[in-house]
């Protein structure tokens, strides 16, 4: 709604954690804090972060100008946010980071 009201695309950047047998898909809440914060690292003052889905899925929202970003943008932000969190979270749960970006396109 965001995208279509600013008439302006979007990426939406979404951090979570693979299913585990032993320990589901959930963000433990001892690391909440250090992956919300972790995201803060990886966005501009314009973006915001917060939970997508609670406890499971932590989101930014990536404002664009009213130009699409280029097609490598969304690997390329893949790539750094994977490896800012993967040094800010303890190993088992580094290992079962997901991180994908979504274009929203008005």
């Amino acid at each position: 709604m965001r995208a279509e009201r600013s008439e302006r695309p979007l990426l939406l950047l979404l951090v979570g954690l693979r299913r585990c047998p032993k320990m589901g898909a959930d963000v433990p809440r001892a690391v909440s804090p250090a992956l919300l914060t972790g995201l803060g690292v990886c966005v501009r003052e314009v973006d915001f972060v917060g939970w997508y889905r609670q406890g499971r899925v932590a989101a930014a929202v990536l404002t664009q100008g009213l130009d699409l970003p280029d097609a490598d943008a969304p690997s390329r932000i893949v790539e750094r946010v994977t490896r800012i969190l993967c040094e800010r979270l303890p190993h088992g749960v580094a290992e079962r980071l997901r991180v994908r970006v979504v274009r929203l396109v008005p």
